[in-house]
């Protein structure tokens, strides 16, 4: 299971690279099927604990901006 950060790394990894879907998931040791699960885990840990969203939307934007060059 990938943990808060990695997962909000990995989904801005995605959004910044679609294209590179495979590999990325690759790096993070998931398959399509794998990253199903994880996404559905962390969406019902946020629903659950708007703690964790807050905590999860702050490392989406951190990864997010230095994936793209940007000052947080």
């Amino acid at each position: 299971m990938l943990s808060l950060e990695q997962h909000a790394s990995m989904c801005a990894e995605l959004a910044v690279a679609p294209d590179k879907g495979p590999e990325i998931l690759a790096r993070h040791g998931l398959t399509e099927a794998t990253r199903a699960q994880v996404d559905e885990h962390w969406r019902a840990r946020i629903a659950a604990d708007a703690r964790a969203g807050e905590a999860w939307q702050r490392a989406y934007a951190l990864h997010r901006h230095r994936l793209l060059g940007l000052r947080a």
